[in-house]
């Protein structure tokens, strides 16, 4: 059986809405460290059955206590997806207990409580039957790709390139490779909290280079180009070594603006994306 897929759910009970988004943090922390930790048997990616168990607490005390902050809360567990109720084989109730006010600590303290919990309940959730992860068995894998953070650099010789524009590019060009990653959350992921090694989830990461971005003034153009290798993660064993695209921005009377020549450069990453996830489909079909 793989890993089981575990998934945050919500934060209830008696919270001040002022601290709620904090404990809403502090729950999902208290998950992602638990999920992991080394032979957790759960994971946080999700499987294409959907199948799995929802993790959401009751807080039943949140208070300031003389220097410290005190919590204590009972899990609510469901099973994926139909959300039945799931009874782990321990009591599924966490303390916990924090230096400081409560206005900065109160999702520590939910966090710490929720951990107390996991450990006592993470055993039966990884043993569940009822909610095999689909995380790289022999009968299957996770439908999910994860990409790893490129990087993004200049030939040595890029002289053409203005020197003031060189940082703004490369942050350019990874913002439009999220976005255009983005777009299909069935199969692609850049949250580092779902790759796990050994699951089954393949992984990879783009070594980008900008290999033109000027403004020619005899064309009145302005170009980019943008290459990438497509590299194993985390082995970083080249799989395709050039993945380009060139932008042009025409028509420029004067020296173009900044932000055209940002959108440019955007325009040649997006291209350059959409072609190694072409590649990324059509390897994982």
């Amino acid at each position: 059986m793989g890993d089981v897929y575990v998934e945050v759910g919500d934060v209830k009970g008696k919270v001040d809405n002022k601290y709620l988004s904090n404990a809403q943090a502090g729950l999902k922390a208290a998950v992602t460290e638990a999920v992991n930790k080394a032979k957790s048997g759960m994971t946080t990616v999700k499987p294409g059955g959907g199948k799995g168990i929802r993790v959401s607490v009751m807080v039943k005390s949140l208070a300031q206590d003389g220097n410290d902050v005190s919590c204590s809360l009972i899990g609510v567990l469901q099973q994926l997806p139909g959300k039945e109720p799931f009874t782990p084989s321990a009591s599924a109730s966490g303390e916990g207990k924090v230096a400081g006010k409560i206005d900065a600590v109160a999702g520590d303290c939910v966090k710490k409580a929720a951990a107390d919990m996991l450990a006592k309940v993470g055993p039966s959730i990884a043993g569940s039957q009822a909610a095999p992860a689909a995380t790289g068995t022999a009968a299957s894998k996770s439908p999910l790709i994860y990409i790893a953070p490129a990087d993004v650099s200049y030939p040595d010789d890029a002289k053409d390139v203005e020197k003031d524009l060189k940082d703004k590019a490369k942050a350019a060009v990874i913002e439009k490779m999220k976005q255009t990653f983005g777009q299909n959350p069935k199969r692609f992921t850049l949250d580092s909290n779902a790759f796990k090694q050994g699951s089954g989830m393949p992984a990879h990461v783009l070594h980008v280079k900008v290999d033109k971005f000027v403004f020619d003034p005899t064309t009145k153009e302005v170009v980019a180009t943008v290459k990438a290798a497509i590299a194993d993660y985390p082995s970083d064993n080249i799989r395709v070594m050039a993945v380009g695209a060139t932008s042009k921005g025409s028509g420029f009377t004067r020296p173009p603006r900044e932000a055209d020549k940002m959108q440019v450069i955007r325009d040649a990453a997006q291209s350059m994306t959409e072609k190694a996830i072409k590649w990324l489909l059509d390897t994982y079909p």
